[in-house]
């Protein structure tokens, strides 16, 4: 994975760039009307996750999501927790953190993708360059994920990324009017260093500062 950080307008973008078409970017406000259409054409495909969603407040529910995540920020770092994901140079979902405890250096993820795009190894290269990023740059000691017990895709990709079941939380959310559970995996950082043994912590020397003339 290769980070690139660009100054736009006194801002900095940045980018973990994992393929010739694929790459995450910090979010900014540009993004609302991608955001927003990306939303309308998978109301029905979000629902369970994103449990939050109004059909009829999906405009306003864009704009106040979509600030939020440019808002969340490390408190320590000042980085980005919440991510675009960018396939074709088109948004197609979003990564990041829901919470962060940063007094016990744990992030509960979450993520979501356009049904389109799914079934394509996008999510599986996203979460595995989130996870890199949540070790090597948050300084992170776990990682945990909150999936649905019926979304077998999550369920999948999590496990094939070498989280671990730690239980299952029995009718924790209310989705269309039925209680559904939730089960909880979670990663550590030693079991990340056990299966990638040359990483090396917060590094520097594959961030390249690109300046806009």
């Amino acid at each position: 994975m290769k980070t690139c950080l660009t100054r736009l307008e006194g801002e900095v973008e940045m980018k973990l760039i994992l393929n010739a078409d694929l790459y995450l970017r910090n979010l900014n406000r540009t993004d609302e009307k991608a955001f927003y259409n990306l939303l309308v054409e998978n109301y029905a495909y979000f629902k369970e996750a994103l449990t939050w969603l109004n059909q009829n407040q999906l405009k306003k529910q864009a704009f106040e999501s979509l600030e939020l995540r440019i808002k969340m920020v490390s408190r320590e770092k000042s980085l980005p927790l919440w991510f675009g994901i960018i396939y074709k140079e088109q948004l197609c979902g979003m990564i990041g953190f829901n919470e962060l405890d940063s007094d016990n250096d744990i992030g509960e993820m979450g993520y979501f993708i356009g049904e389109k795009f799914a079934s394509k190894g996008i999510m599986t290269s996203s979460l595995e360059s989130m996870i890199d990023y949540s070790f090597n740059r948050l300084m992170l000691n776990k990682i945990e994920l909150y999936i649905a017990e019926n979304n077998q895709g999550s369920c999948r990709v999590s496990e094939k990324l070498d989280f671990k079941l730690e239980g299952i939380i029995r009718e924790s959310q209310k989705i269309e009017g039925q209680y559904i559970n939730q089960k909880v995996y979670g990663l550590l950082y030693s079991e990340y260093v056990n299966t990638n043994k040359n990483i090396n912590r917060a590094k520097d020397q594959d961030i390249q500062l690109l300046k806009n003339s």
